[in-house]
């Protein structure tokens, strides 16, 4: 079994001393530098057009996200029991993509935010160590079950075809989706991105005091 598969598993274990050293697993991951994919995606809310994700990071927080209905989750099988695992997990949890390294190359509007975990005080660590995990490439790596009555099924979910890690959360700790987490080093951008977007970025640089890094193509 993959060890970081393992370490999930350890993590709910009904043994005290498996679970608690599953958790001192996780420092290792989590204390190092990572970057967050922020987008420009719009909802629109009470007639108004919103960018969730922009107008978090301007409280120096970030936007926990639904899972989406990606197809590579649906076979002919198991379609209407996936559909409810993805629903079951919205209903309850909402997750945060977490990067090893700065990658453009999908979207040029995709800036990162670059975070310090060594900034979070003990006791936001200790809320959010345990709620980290690793992603996995697919669903025989993740040994997804299709269960949709497991409560480990349903967390499995958002661990699958994402890059680098996540964290899961519950939608009741955070508040409009969102999880105040003063903890942004830089915001990283590409020079070639839509000079309002740029903009913009630049505004969010100056209101929350951290460094813009500007990248060429």
């Amino acid at each position: 079994m993959n060890k970081y598969l393992k370490n999930f598993y350890n993590l709910y274990s009904l043994d005290d001393k498996v679970c608690y050293q599953a958790i001192l697993e996780k420092k290792d991951w989590i204390f190092k530098k990572l970057y967050v994919p922020i987008t420009f995606i719009c909802e629109e809310k009470n007639n108004k057009t919103i960018y969730p994700e922009i107008y978090s990071l301007l409280d120096k927080a970030f936007y926990f996200k639904k899972l989406g209905y990606e197809k590579e989750l649906f076979d002919k099988v198991n379609y209407n029991v996936t559909f409810e695992l993805i629903n079951k997990f919205n209903s309850k949890f909402r997750y945060l993509n977490l990067l090893d390294n700065i990658d453009f190359t999908f979207d040029k509007d995709v800036f990162f935010a670059e975070i310090d975990p060594f900034s979070m005080d003990d006791q936001v660590y200790k809320n959010l160590v345990a709620n980290f995990y690793p992603c996995f490439n697919s669903t025989q790596e993740l040994e997804l079950k299709y269960d949709s009555s497991d409560q480990l099924e349903i967390i499995k979910l958002a661990m699958f075809q994402k890059r680098g890690y996540v964290l899961i959360l519950s939608n009741e700790v955070l508040l409009n989706n969102c999880l105040y987490l003063p903890i942004i080093k830089k915001i990283h951008y590409l020079n070639k991105m839509d000079k309002e977007k740029i903009n913009l970025i630049r505004e969010i640089c100056k209101q929350i005091n951290v460094e813009g890094v500007i990248h060429n193509d």
